[in-house]
């Protein structure tokens, strides 16, 4: 499957597994350790995910990016509804999903690569890098906090939102110290439930790293599959950033 990539900023490398088309969701939920259970409309065993059923679930949930979603899922032609939760219970899609990518420091969100998987998914990837100087005029230190995001998008619409976060203190030339991390997700996928181990913070060559594994379960025709990914950021003292995505 020929994979069309567009690189903004500095990129290492976009890693996809040829598979289907197709994407696990993310769930109203955020922060570390603290993980998504989507109400699931269908029990073991049940029938496969309707265009019918994934609206009432939308309808269920308390959160304005699931409302937006519900809009934009209801104006989507009959058959492309069909398709696109036939894409939320394909479980090649997030194996598929991994990512590296790299930037220079910024304050307002940069894409770092955007891969159209298929005519009808992308793989995302945002980053932003908040310094802010600790002193007036001549600075010594920094603080700064480097975000790194990978999103799924299926018809247009979000669906994966992975999150990755490390705050840390740095000179003109190095990394002095690493503060804490964090992560978030969310998930609007009636057929996955995501799960995630605390971010780690440390540092090391003179780099703020931090990793969450991913905990990814698709309930696909009643059967249970472990989808587990791996995610990382490293802070540079000077604002830059390489933000990666793997399947653990």
């Amino acid at each position: 499957m020929h994979l069309n990539t567009t690189t903004i900023g500095r990129r290492t490398s976009t890693v996809l597994v040829a598979a289907a088309a197709a994407v696990a969701v993310l769930a109203p939920v955020a922060s570390a350790g603290v993980g998504s259970d989507p109400q699931n409309l269908r029990a073991a065993g049940a029938a496969e995910l309707t265009p019918a059923e994934y609206v009432k679930y939308l309808e269920k949930q308390d959160d304005p990016e699931a409302k937006d979603a519900l809009a934009s899922f209801k104006a989507l032609p009959k058959g492309d509804q069909a398709k696109f939760v036939d894409y939320l219970q394909d479980e090649d899609v997030f194996k598929a999903f991994t990512e590296e990518a790299s930037g220079p420091g910024s304050d307002t969100p940069q894409s770092g690569t955007v891969t159209q998987y298929n005519s009808d998914i992308a793989f995302v990837n945002d980053a932003k890098v908040d310094r802010k100087p600790q002193s007036a005029p001549p600075v010594a230190h920094w603080n700064e906090k480097a975000t790194y995001t990978a999103k799924i998008k299926v018809l247009g619409i979000t669906v994966t939102k992975l999150q990755v976060w490390v705050r840390y203190q740095s000179t003109r030339a190095h990394v002095t110290k690493v503060y804490n991390s964090g992560s978030a997700v969310k998930n609007i996928n009636a057929a996955v439930s995501i799960d995630s181990d605390n971010a780690r913070p440390w540092k090391a060559g003179g780099y703020a790293h931090a990793e969450t594994v991913w905990k990814g379960s698709l309930v696909y025709k009643g059967f249970g599959i472990r989808m587990d990914k791996k995610q990382k950021i490293r802070g540079e003292y000077n604002g830059a950033w390489t933000g990666s995505l793997k399947n653990a």
